[in-house]
C-alpha cells in the first residue's frame, strides 16, 4: 500500500515489534498550499494568528509538516486559532463563502480555486525542499518473500533508483543488502549515513544528481527480442584527466515485442 511515513513511524512508536517498513519515496515534496480569499504576496505565517484559518482534517501529516514550518518561522502554530475539524471540500467551499480568510489544501482544490479566481497561493509546501512525503509500505516477511520480484521490476522499469540506509543509525531496522542491489542493478547508488546530519546530506546530494545526470542511448548488435538480461559496461574517458566514477545500472532486459523499449 502507500500512505505517508509518519503513520509508520506513529506505529511504530505504540508497537516496536511491528513489521511494517516504507521502501520507496513515492512523493519527495509536500504537494499543499496555503490559499487565501485575497491575493497576499507578502505572506508571513504571523499573519494567521489575526485570520480565519482551516486545516486538513483527513490525514496528520500535512498539518505535522506545516505546522513544524510554522514552528521554524518563530510563531507558535498551537496558538493559532485554526479550524481543525473540517473536510477540505468543506474548507474549499467556506473560502468561497467568504467564512474563512485561508485554507490548507491539496489538488485539486488549489487548482479549481485559483482558476475560479476564488482562491490566490500565500504559501507552496513544496518549497521546504525534498521531504519523505509518500512512501510505499509493505511488511517485512513480503520484502523476504518477494525480493527477487522486486528486483526484476525494478531492472525492468528503467527507474534509477538512489537508496538511503539506517541501519547504521538503528541496527533493528534496515536491510541494507537489499538496498545495495536495487541501486546497483539500476544504476543508482547506495548511501550509508552514521548521523541525522549524513543523512540530510544525503538527500542533499541525491537531488543534485538527479538533476545533473545524463542519458546515454545505444543501438544493440544483438537485435533478438528474447527478454534476456544483457550485460553493460560503460566507461567515461577524459584525456589529460583522472577516469571519472561512472554510476550507471550493469544492464537491461530485452523487450519480448519490436515495440516495447
Amino acid at each position: 500500500m502507500w500512505g505517508g511515513p509518519l503513520r509508520v513511524m506513529m506505529t511504530r512508536d505504540q508497537e516496536p515489534n511491528s513489521d511494517l517498513v516504507c521502501f520507496c519515496d513515492v512523493v519527495a515534496r509536500d504537494p499543499f498550499f496555503i490559499i487565501g480569499a485575497k491575493p497576499r504576496p507578502d505572506f508571513r505565517f504571523a499573519d494567521l494568528k489575526t485570520l480565519r484559518f482551516a486545516t486538513v482534517s483527513e490525514v496528520p501529516t500535512p498539518w505535522i509538516c506545516l505546522a513544524d514550518d510554522i514552528r521554524r518561522a518563530g510563531v507558535d502554530p498551537d496558538a493559532l486559532p485554526r479550524i481543525a475539524d473540517r473536510s477540505m471540500d468543506d474548507n474549499e467551499a467556506a473560502l468561497r463563502a467568504g467564512t474563512v480568510d485561508a485554507i490548507h489544501v491539496f489538488q485539486p482544490h488549489a487548482e479549481r480555486l485559483l482558476a475560479s479566481g476564488a482562491g490566490h497561493v500565500w504559501y507552496a509546501a513544496a518549497i521546504r525542499g525534498l521531504t519523505a512525503y509518500t512512501t510505499l509500505v509493505t511488511r517485512r516477511p513480503v520484502l523476504a518473500q518477494r525480493e527477487d520480484e522486486m528486483l526484476k521490476r525494478a531492472e525492468r522499469s528503467n527507474a534509477l533508483i538512489y537508496a538511503v540506509s539506517t541501519a547504521r543509525l538503528d541496527t533493528t531496522v534496515g536491510n541494507e543488502r537489499l538496498l545495495r542491489k536495487l541501486a546497483r542493478s539500476t544504476g543508482g547508488e547506495l548511501y550509508t549515513p552514521r548521523t541525522e546530519r549524513e543523512v540530510v546530506e544525503a538527500f542533499a546530494e541525491i537531488g543534485a544528481k538527479i538533476r545533473q545526470g545524463y542519458t546515454i542511448g545505444y543501438v544493440p548488435t544483438n537485435g533478438a527480442h528474447d527478454g534476456t538480461y544483457r550485460k553493460l559496461i560503460v566507461r567515461a574517458l577524459m584525456p589529460g584527466m583522472r577516469t571519472p566514477v561512472v554510476h550507471v545500472r550493469d544492464g537491461y532486459l530485452s523487450p519480448l515485442h519490436p515495440n516495447e523499449r
